[in-house]
């Protein structure tokens, strides 16, 4: 799936466009998916100007995790190795800004891709998760519905993910209390 997606990038940054100096660049009408209409490269074309892509903000945010759970698939890589790859803030910060079910959805395909259970970084993920906007908990044990419509999970998939989902289930609600916790402490701690 890398080389696919290399060539998809290809064309979500094209190659830098040549402006003439003053010339404001032109806007862009997305379409309902957050994808730009393709347009013919300018002829002229200069190393000055910023890389622009073709997505809207949503568009390059749902990129991202795209990208991401491909490259968290790639078996080459030891568990530990994936899990630090994937588990960045810059990456929380573009789930968070995703619909609530696309953030589900990420879930679902993070359990459904994690193979080695036993080198998940649990806690970590959680507090991950909780940047991500991934709190609702009880949420997760629905996560083979969260990606029936791409694929089907067997009853023995979901069985052999039961106890990762139970743990990190618990764990974000660990990290939920704690948060609410440490709100309640800075409140009190900022009244007068």
């Amino acid at each position: 799936p890398l080389p696919a997606l290399l060539e998809i990038e290809k064309w979500i940054v094209p190659s830098r466009r040549a402006r003439t100096p003053g010339q404001q660049a032109p806007s862009k009408v997305y379409d309902e998916a957050g994808l730009a209409p393709l347009d013919e490269p300018e002829a002229h074309r200069t190393r000055a100007e910023p890389l622009v892509s073709r997505l809207s903000a949503l568009g390059e945010d749902r990129w991202a995790c795209i990208k991401a759970l491909s490259e968290f698939d790639c078996k080459g890589i030891e568990a530990l190795g994936r899990w630090g790859r994937l588990l960045q803030p810059k990456l929380a910060e573009r789930i968070a800004r995703l619909q609530v079910r696309d953030r589900y959805r990420f879930l679902g395909w993070l359990v459904h891709l994690s193979d080695e259970f036993d080198e998940v970084p649990i806690p970590r993920l959680a507090a991950w998760l909780h940047r991500a906007g991934v709190v609702d908990a009880d949420r997760f044990d629905r996560w083979p519905e969260e990606v029936a419509e791409l694929v089907d999970v067997s009853g023995e998939s979901r069985l052999r993910r039961a106890h990762l989902v139970a743990e990190l289930r618990d764990e974000l609600k660990r990290v939920l209390t704690d948060d609410r916790e440490r709100r309640r402490i800075a409140r009190v701690a900022d009244s007068p």
